[in-house]
């Protein structure tokens, strides 16, 4: 016959189990979120001059329209400077009109503008996201500045500051680290509860 107190104990163990392993849980869940939250945000304050930078020194607006050479130029730059970086110029309306990437891959053409023009309101300063032409439901952070032509706005330069190539090497190394801390929590746990 089992003495109630075993009983209760035993419940009393598998109930902190079970909470030590929920708080845990939590706590690398709001780590990640967190350190996530920091590192686009200063990012994003970091390069929240890289638009308007090639819309100072490089802009490939003409008044005819974009110019193709200029383009690709960027396009090269900023393949080569920095990988996670993807460039577009929008119209006044929007719509992406030239882009480094296949046509297949460019799954929104008409982004909207109010996110772009807080984020060139307040001069990058605000941690903001916006739409990514290539994954419309993944917000990125991203650099944004107008283009004026003789006192006219022509068009937008739109800098998508953490990609898809990014993302991909985030999601690879994440997965890794969470399933490591997983591990040590489970093993801090069981080695707690058999001590105590």
């Amino acid at each position: 016959m089992k003495h109630p107190n075993n009983s209760i104990f035993s419940r009393i163990g598998a109930f902190m189990f079970m909470l030590i392993s929920v708080l845990s849980v939590l706590f690398i869940a709001i780590t990640y979120m967190a350190t996530t939250h920091f590192y686009e945000a200063s990012t994003q304050l970091l390069n929240k001059d890289v638009a308007a930078h090639i819309a100072k020194f490089t802009s490939p607006f003409e008044n005819e329209g974009i110019n193709k050479q200029k383009a690709d130029s960027i396009f090269y730059n900023a393949m080569v400077i920095n990988p996670n970086d993807e460039v577009y110029f929008l119209d006044t309306l929007g719509k992406v009109i030239e882009y480094q990437s296949p046509d297949s891959l460019i799954r929104q053409r008409l982004l909207p503008l109010d996110k772009i023009k807080t984020h060139i309101r307040t001069g990058g300063t605000d941690y903001i996201k916006g739409p990514d032409p290539k994954d419309p439901a993944t917000p990125k952070i991203f650099s944004a500045a107008e283009v004026v032509i003789k006192g006219k706005t022509i068009g937008y330069i739109y800098v998508i500051l953490a990609g898809n190539q990014y993302r991909t090497v985030t999601d690879l190394l994440t997965g890794s680290h969470i399933a490591t801390l997983a591990i040590e929590a489970f093993i801090i746990i069981v080695v707690y509860l058999a001590i105590f």
